[in-house]
């Protein structure tokens, strides 16, 4: 189990699947991360206990870190795309 493998609360993972700040599946009654999605559960867990981030703010920061990697691939897109119409 998460909780333990992790020294994490219950109540932790409820709040991060209430705010559906991870996408997980529901096999009754137990909730099941992607393996990929581990790195992100420390993320939210360290912004949640060490830098005591609630719940609210930590969905902010993840929406915004989304948005500049978003930013940041067109950019790299734009620029590969302009220093072929140079060559």
């Amino acid at each position: 189990m998460i909780c333990n493998n992790f020294n994490i609360d219950e109540q932790f993972i409820n709040n991060v699947i209430e705010y559906e700040l991870i996408e997980f599946t529901d096999i009754d009654g137990d909730f099941f991360f992607n393996e990929d999605d581990l790195s992100l559960l420390e993320k939210i867990a360290h912004f949640y206990y060490d830098l005591e981030i609630n719940f609210a703010g930590i969905q902010v920061i993840l929406e915004l870190l989304e948005k500049i990697d978003a930013l940041q691939q067109q950019i790299f897109h734009l620029t590969n795309s302009g220093i072929q119409e140079i060559k």
